[in-house]
């Protein structure tokens, strides 16, 4: 027997699938009380009904059996409040219901003078009271258990068929047999007139009956399925969504998510490459343990993916302790602008971390920023179990370098005459640095630069920003 094809997905949804179970069953008290709610109108609206049709005071009875289910149905969702984790109610109150209408349907009003009559049992078979467990049965769907519905179809098939047997063995009443030979030389209208006779059951009506209720029963559970199933996937794309919506903003997890490949082919744009790194991390992680490590990260990083969120921007990936985000390829206006203000949100948010650092006794981070604009191809990279969106290009590795030399010319962040061109001119706080020799690289590059926070504790931090050696993984990465 051949193994079944790997499926990726596989685990997530089975991690989905448990916490939809959970959810379900937290939300019982909610789904009972709906189921109840639905069955009290059903019963209001039949009572006037019942009125009409029968007269008074024969509808006193049917009032009492309404008010009867109408109080059941509402002991069941106490049952649920009472014990919310068990499974009992859920199938214990739908067989009383049925076996409680079995009787109600079988049985002669007693208040009605119909009940001294000498075939009353089988006539109560002729009201087409069926009708009644379909009204139970379909409440059950509420349940969202496809177990509940089968169980509830199998109840009322048993509660009319106890009820029908029950009819048969009262005096006077008779099985027809449409097969006898006496009933075959009847003619069509004294059949007719045979088949209805109060005496006579007739077995076929009895045994649609209960096929139906079987099958519809059995419907209702795969529409019940389908919607567990349907709210399975809503769940599952809900949380691909919320993934997506961490690394990109609204537009562009929304174009990933409702196209299967949406990179597949390489797309060439224009767009402002921006990689951060914290200065010194390998030294200052060999000082300090795993956990002190892990809470940097996860602080740092939280912080430049808020900032380049609020900018429009798509962060593309984190390396180590650095990132890469770039801006014009979900949002094509002003990219230089957003960028340069995503900058600026960085070093302000990092100056307020220092300060609440310096309160705890804790040492100043210095995350330095390199950012430069210019074309790249955007596509899927990797294989078909695990793709990664990837962002490639001379303008990616410009950048790098960009952030690599705020070391050595002691400022924070670093940007190309490019970004500041398309921005139409610098924002306070840059300075215009002049040409740079950028490594790699046989032309000098125009740069502009911009210091850290004056308030920031970083930027009186020592040693000198040229003596601490750079740690960045980002320029191997996007080189």
């Amino acid at each position: 027997m051949s193994r079944p094809a790997h499926d990726p997905d596989r685990p997530q949804q089975a991690a989905v699938e448990q916490r939809l179970d959970r959810l379900l069953a937290a939300e019982g008290v909610k789904r009972m009380r709906m189921a109840a709610m639905a069955t009290t109108a059903a019963f209001v609206v039949i009572g006037p009904l019942l009125t009409l049709l029968t007269g008074w005071p024969d509808a006193i009875y049917y009032w009492a059996l309404l008010l009867g289910f109408i109080a059941f149905v509402w002991m069941q969702y106490g049952a649920v409040m009472r014990w919310p984790d068990a499974t009992w109610p859920d199938y214990a109150f739908p067989a009383a219901n049925f076996a409680m209408l079995g009787v109600v349907l079988a049985v002669p009003n007693p208040l009605s003078d119909f009940a001294d009559y000498q075939y009353a049992p089988s006539m109560m078979m002729r009201f087409g009271n069926v009708l009644y467990f379909f009204l139970i049965l379909s409440t059950l769907a509420l349940s969202f258990s496809p177990g509940v519905v089968l169980w509830g179809g199998l109840c009322a098939a048993v509660a009319w068929s106890v009820a029908r047997l029950w009819t048969i063995s009262q005096p006077g009443i008779e099985l027809l047999d449409e097969s006898a030979p006496d009933f075959a030389r009847l003619t069509i209208e004294e059949a007719f007139l045979e088949a209805t006779h109060p005496r006579y059951v007739d077995m076929g009506i009895w045994i649609q009956e209960v096929v139906m209720i079987c099958i519809i029963a059995a419907v209702l559970s795969q529409v019940v399925r389908g919607s567990r199933r349907l709210l399975l996937r809503n769940a599952l794309e809900e949380r691909r969504g919320a993934n997506l919506a961490r690394y990109l903003p609204a537009q562009m997890a929304e174009r990933m998510a409702d196209t299967d490949e949406p990179f597949l082919e390489d797309r060439e744009a224009e767009a402002v490459v921006l990689f951060t790194d914290i200065v010194g991390f390998t030294r200052w992680a060999e000082a300090h343990g795993p956990k002190q490590t892990v809470a940097l990260l996860r602080e740092v990083h939280g912080l430049v993916a808020q900032e380049v969120f609020r900018a429009d921007g798509v962060l593309d990936k984190f390396i180590g302790d650095g990132a890469m985000a770039t801006f014009g390829l979900a949002r094509a206006d002003a990219p230089e602008a957003r960028a340069l203000a995503c900058v600026d949100g960085i070093l302000r948010r990092m100056a307020a971390l220092n300060r609440a650092r310096a309160a705890r006794g804790e040492v100043a981070v210095r995350l330095s920023l390199g950012l430069h604009r210019g074309p790249v191809t955007v596509g899927d990279v990797g294989a078909a179990e695990r793709l990664e969106m990837a962002v490639l290009g001379d303008a990616v590795n410009l950048a790098s370098r960009l952030e690599s030399m705020t070391r050595p010319l002691g400022c924070a962040a670093i940007a190309s005459d490019a970004v500041m061109t398309g921005a139409g001119g610098a924002p306070a706080g840059w300075r215009r640095h002049g040409e740079a020799v950028v490594r790699g690289r046989e032309n000098p590059v125009t740069i502009w630069t911009r210091a850290a926070d004056p308030d920031d504790p970083a930027a009186a931090v020592g040693p000198p920003a040229d003596s601490i050696p750079s740690t960045s993984t980002s320029t191997s990465t996007a080189a």
